[in-house]
């Protein structure tokens, strides 16, 4: 009977869960980049430059869990090369015409939307694509992450209420910090991820600042090593370097890039070092940044960029390339509620264990999404198969009474099943049951399907 495998499937859920949660060792912390200053300035806005926080992680046990995924796209080898773009859906992303192209996918990671591709708004496209489901155990990390930091997410959420609040005068200002509340809800923070391959040689990608989904942004280095570097500035009103072009009213093009040696003193300036366990969680939408990728024997550069998922266009146009003063508050409460949360020790990553129990809880849920839907199709195209004979009058009375207590069992199993049942009050007003066996209450919807594999892959 469904209910008997329902409740069959929830136990070994739970058996896993708990399982994979026994003696769980203690999470890794995030920690301010520098202790000294949790808050730093970055590009210039109207009142003033954008403030941010940035805390850093490591954890190479976790890393290489997600890293040595058989299902996933990680696995190097001419084989698995060859299905990046067929089944990841990574394509060439060309920096310049002399310089080799960087492999680049976008996924999205949110376990309950239940679908192999959406289409989300993809910041560097400046527009919404299809997005595959990211592999399972991103999936689960993001989704264990979400879970382990929760007080994080709580403390930031309220921080927003009161600002949306402060703002109900200001349209711009309230409708921001509206949306970027809402996705905190919705729990798709880091939901939207641009997985990144490198295999060539050194590479330095162009100094840039980030789009809004990245207001709240984790980075995570599965193999390999680039260095990301960062401008920050003390204070909300520092000047930057006095430059010749400046002087003479000439705009140079790249005076504000982290690659140019004129545009800021050595002190103002991070060189981040990411090699595999890497963590960092920040908002890139504050500064000006470029990463450099550097050749590395043993593996190829494997790094996940996690932020907001816009799955709305009006939310999207209203945010995203905005540099107002409505922007550098939301960023303002993102920024000093993450450093009271890294003091707090809120901000952590989830263990092995605590991931590996969320893969099996989304390997569930998405088997019994995949029965409920081929229950339900087989059970319309039967309907629709006896409605069409009836209407050709090839039944009579007692053919059609047949039918309406084979919807009425339909009704019953459904509800069980937890399925929604339309039908069943109008069964129930047209037949009074009889009890008896029919060949639909004997067949279970959801016989063949068991808990092993992997879960959903994106095709």
């Amino acid at each position: 009977m469904p209910a008997c495998w329902l409740r069959r499937c929830l136990l070994c859920c739970m058996f896993t869960a708990c399982q994979c949660s026994a003696n769980v060792p203690t999470r890794h912390y995030f920690k301010h980049y520098d202790g000294r200053h949790p808050i730093s300035y970055g590009v210039q806005l109207p009142m003033g430059r954008a403030p941010f926080a940035f805390a850093v992680a490591n954890s190479e046990d976790l890393t290489s869990y997600l890293l040595r995924d058989s299902t996933g796209p990680f696995m190097t080898g001419q084989a698995a090369s060859s299905s990046l773009q067929e089944l990841w859906g990574f394509e060439e992303d060309s920096i310049n015409e002399q310089d080799e192209s960087i492999l680049k996918a976008d996924w999205y990671a949110s376990s309950f939307w239940g679908a192999e591709s959406v289409r989300v708004f993809v910041p560097r496209t400046d527009d919404f694509l299809l997005a595959h489901a990211a592999p399972l155990r991103i999936q689960a990390f993001l989704d264990a992450f979400r879970q382990a930091s929760s007080a994080c997410w709580e403390r930031l959420v309220e921080a927003l209420s009161v600002l949306e609040k402060e703002a109900s005068e200001d349209s711009e200002l309230h409708e921001s910090v509206s949306v970027f509340r809402r996705c905190l809800l919705d729990k798709v923070q880091f939901a939207g991820v641009e997985a990144q391959i490198w295999q060539g040689g050194d590479l330095t990608m162009d100094s840039h600042t980030d789009g809004a989904t990245a207001l709240l942004h984790l980075g995570v280095t599965l193999g390999g090593a680039r260095t990301l570097r960062v401008s920050h500035f003390r204070e909300r009103h520092s000047q930057y370097r006095p430059q010749e072009s400046r002087r003479r009213g000439r705009r140079s093009g790249d005076e504000i890039s982290v690659w140019n040696p004129q545009a800021y003193d050595r002190e103002e300036l991070w060189d981040i070092e990411q090699t595999k366990g890497c963590f960092y969680l920040t908002s890139p939408f504050c500064f000006e940044h470029g990463v450099k990728y550097e050749k590395h024997e043993s593996s190829p550069t494997f790094a996940l960029q996690c932020r907001f998922v816009f799955a709305n266009l009006s939310a999207a146009k209203l945010v995203n390339g905005q540099r107002t003063n409505a922007m550098r508050e939301v960023a303002n409460v993102i920024a000093h509620s993450l450093a009271e949360s890294i003091n707090a020790c809120e901000l952590q990553l989830p263990t092995v264990q605590e991931v590996c129990a969320a893969a099996a809880q989304i390997s569930v849920a998405n088997q019994l999404r995949k029965a409920r839907s081929a229950y339900t199709q087989r059970h319309f195209r039967a309907k629709k198969r006896k409605s069409s004979q009836v209407r050709g009058g090839a039944w009579g009375a007692s053919a059609v009474s047949a039918a309406m207590l084979g919807t009425w069992h339909f009704s019953k199993l459904g509800t069980r099943f937890g399925f929604p049942s339309r039908s069943a009050g109008r069964a129930k007003k047209a037949v009074r049951p009889v009890v008896t066996t029919s060949r639909v209450s004997r067949e279970c919807p959801c016989r063949g399907f068991g808990l092993g594999g992997g879960g959903r892959r994106g095709r």
